[in-house]
């Protein structure tokens, strides 16, 4: 199965929840953003994130929240990150197992 179209678990859409509301609060609490984007970013979120189920809608939906506030960003950066890095481990087992079940010699 493509780690893009794979189910998101509620372990991993906790954490991604947690990683959004912290950025917002520090946002807030430096003054990056005001009361009133803080109030509209936490609407779309609340709007928008348990139609999350894939790690495609994950990453379709940092995109969007990153797009409108940028400070966001970091947390959509690490996501995509961590999802190139999991495509790259598959990627090293999937070989090794060919490698390891190919013929010798």
């Amino acid at each position: 199965m493509d780690q893009n179209s794979s189910v998101i678990d509620e372990k991993k859409k906790a954490k991604i929840m947690n990683d959004v509301v912290s950025a917002l609060i520090n946002a807030y609490g430096s003054k990056a953003i005001s009361y009133f984007e803080m109030r509209k970013a936490a609407t779309y979120i609340l709007d928008h994130f348990d139609l999350i189920k894939t790690q495609n809608d994950l990453i379709y939906f940092l995109e969007n929240l990153s797009g409108y506030w940028l400070i966001f960003k970091n947390v959509m950066v690490l996501e995509k990150l961590g999802s190139h890095q999991n495509k790259e481990e598959e990627m090293i087992e999937r070989l090794s197992k060919y490698i390891k079940s190919s013929p010798s010699k």
